[in-house]
Formats: structure tokens, C-alpha cells, sequence
């Protein structure tokens, strides 16, 4: 019996997609907006809509958590 490890290289987003951490360069919170997403090149990969500033928050948190797991 083997046992399968979860694929760490992946995060999943408040949208409910998966994502290759690979590709984030850096997640911000613009208040009373949502989130961003960039690549390591500054460039724009995501925006996630969301005007409840805690929900953005948490989320962002969420995210950059993953990303340093």
C-alpha cells in the first residue's frame, strides 16, 4: 500500500481554482475592492472581487500563507 502525498505546488484560490504557486510573485488587498494577484514580473495574473475588506483580508492571508508553506 503507498500512501499519495498532496501536491504542495498548488494552492487553491477563493475562486476555486487551483494555482501553481510557482507563478505568484506577490498577493495584495486593495481595501474596498479585493485582491491581486502578480507574477514575478509585476504583471497582473489575477483579480478577485471582493468589497468586504475582513473577506479580502482573510483571504489574501490564506494565500500568502500557502505560498510560504
Amino acid at each position: 500500500m503507498s500512501i499519495t502525498k498532496p501536491d504542495t505546488s498548488f494552492i487553491k484560490l477563493p475562486t476555486g481554482d487551483a494555482f501553481s504557486k510557482a507563478l505568484i510573485g506577490s498577493c495584495s488587498h486593495y481595501k474596498d475592492h479585493g485582491l491581486m494577484m502578480l507574477n514575478i514580473n509585476g504583471e497582473k495574473l489575477l483579480w478577485v472581487p471582493e468589497p468586504d475588506n475582513a473577506k479580502a483580508a482573510a483571504m489574501r492571508d490564506e494565500i500568502v500563507a500557502a505560498l510560504m508553506a
